[in-house]
């Protein structure tokens, strides 16, 4: 059993995500490391290994992935599952799956289906998001807002994620 296919079949459950035509997609967001820029971010690096601390215990393991740099798709669904759970959810019946495709849609991935996947395209939006790139109102990131009150860029993401659902949701 190749551990490290599991757990990204696991990650992709977590978000009831079974769309077939988005598979080289989700591959490259589970290849791509997620690097903290914002000391304060580093907390986003736990929620990633938390994920992971979880799968193992399902399955009854110990173990880690030590060789593998937490990635931007452990990082979007845990999000997905955070906002779901404390700010838009209802626990008992989750669906983090509606804010995890909301994330992908706002870094403009949506469009690269199987059929459109351009690797280099979907590096560069990628670059963009965790190189804090985007522009003041977060354009080019996970929480674009309209209101131009605080430089997205200078937030830690779960900051951001406070001002987009204030914005979007309340």
């Amino acid at each position: 059993m190749n551990l490290l296919h599991e757990y990204y079949i696991w990650l992709l459950k977590h978000v009831h995500f079974n769309d077939n035509r988005y598979d080289l997609l989700m591959q490259q967001l589970f290849d791509s490391p997620f690097e903290v820029i914002l000391d304060r971010d580093v907390n986003r690096i736990d929620d990633c290994l938390s994920l992971r601390g979880q799968f193992f215990y399902e399955i009854g393991v110990n173990g880690d992935f030590s060789n593998k740099k937490p990635c931007i798709l452990e990082l979007l669904i845990s999000l997905a599952i955070r906002i779901d759970n404390e700010y838009l959810g209802n626990p008992d019946d989750p669906h983090p799956e509606f804010m995890f495709w909301e994330m992908i849609c706002n870094l403009k991935l949506d469009k690269f289906d199987n059929s459109h996947y351009n690797c280099d395209e979907i590096y560069k939006i990628l670059g963009i998001f965790v190189g804090r790139q985007y522009d003041f109102c977060g354009r080019g990131g996970i929480f674009p807002v309209k209101s131009r009150v605080s430089d997205q860029r200078e937030l830690e993401i779960v900051s951001q994620m406070k001002a987009y659902l204030s914005e979007n949701y309340c």
